[in-house]
């Protein structure tokens, strides 16, 4: 009896020292997957900031192009407006739609 129960508990060490081995190579495996997900998941952080970063840089361009056309209807604006009050001057004929540029020009 004694050998049977000696041959029960080798038996179970065998199996302990096994899942032991199992234990430790899946343990190695998660903080090997866990290393990997951190640096993916730095990787996302990094993009996600340029991202934003890139979004604020457009969006300064856009507000800029926005200004910029601004300008340029304007002048274009204030080019029609004298060329028109010019005309009034020399008394020719302006249009009701002549009339409304030179007042957003400032010229009524």
């Amino acid at each position: 009896q004694i050998n049977q129960i000696s041959d029960e508990i080798n038996s179970a060490l065998q199996e302990l020292d096994e899942t032991r081995k199992k234990a430790d190579e899946f343990h190695e495996l998660f903080i090997k997957y866990n290393k990997e997900s951190e640096k993916e998941h730095d990787a996302f952080i990094k993009a996600k900031n340029e991202l934003k970063d890139l979004e604020k840089v457009l969006g300064t361009i856009k507000t800029k192009a926005r200004a910029t056309r601004k300008k340029e209807k304007e002048g274009e604006l204030q080019e029609k407006a004298v060329s028109l009050f010019d005309k009034f001057k020399k008394g020719e004929q302006l249009t009701t739609e002549d009339l409304l540029i030179l007042q957003k020009a400032g010229f009524l």
